[in-house]
């Protein structure tokens, strides 16, 4: 007779079922997308979805208060002039009081496929958002995130309107799913690992290949004062 494997008990607040029921949502979406761009020559779309997609559910969890799109971060302090404008994508900025510099559309983009320019001192949050998450992945994310340090005031600054970013403001990864092949991968780790200066919260991976799908996989740094052991594979 075999043994029935058992499944962990799930506990939480009232409605926990229904928000984990929007996670699934997101990656339905993911999926399909994967499965049309097996035609495609370049695969890319699926990486676009996911983008979408999240931004669509954070702009239906944040307090109105908030907007949340992709796009430009610009600056008016001079020291910025003349560099370039990265695109990222998922912005989080206070809708409410935010002026929007410029918006770049076409016919076929919906409502969360606008690319919106944003001023630094409206911005609360930036997401770098990744279909898998790979060594390759890892590394494009975080270095996309390390172009905002210009942008950091310095803690003697704490000026409200000086082209940087306010005291608030923090940075986060998101990866949709992580394939076993990748799942004991030091390198993956390490690229992930950013000094402790910078705000950046961390990140999580949305789903893991034969895991539960109500499983959600987080990371994030810590610092103590004795060295840890890594435990990661190769």
């Amino acid at each position: 007779m075999s043994k029935q494997k058992e499944v962990p008990e799930r506990t939480g607040t009232q409605g926990w079922e229904q928000f984990l029921a929007t996670k699934q949502e997101m990656l339905y979406e993911y999926d399909l997308a994967k499965l049309y761009a097996k035609s495609h020559i370049v695969k890319v779309s699926h990486g676009n979805v996911a983008e979408a997609t999240f931004r669509k559910w954070l702009n239906n969890f944040l307090p109105q208060k908030y907007g949340v799109t992709s796009g430009y971060i610009i600056s008016q302090s001079t020291n910025f002039a003349g560099l370039k404008l990265p695109h990222y994508d998922v912005i989080i900025y206070n809708k409410l009081e935010s002026p929007i510099l410029w918006v770049e559309e076409n016919s076929d983009n919906s409502e969360f496929g606008k690319v919106r320019a944003i001023p630094a001192e409206y911005v609360g949050a930036v997401f770098e958002i990744k279909s898998s998450l790979t060594t390759q992945s890892s590394s494009k994310a975080i270095k996309k995130i390390l172009e905002l340090k210009p942008l950091l005031q310095t803690t003697k600054e704490n000026i409200r309107y000086c082209g940087k970013f306010t005291s608030f403001f923090f940075t986060a990864t998101v990866f949709f799913e992580l394939l076993k092949e990748n799942e004991y991968k030091k390198q993956i780790l390490n690229n992930l690992v950013i000094p402790f200066d910078f705000p950046y919260h961390g990140g999580i991976i949305l789903r893991g290949q034969d895991r539960d799908i109500n499983d959600t996989g987080c990371f994030r740094m810590q610092q103590g004062e004795s060295y840890i052991e890594s435990t990661v594979g190769v």
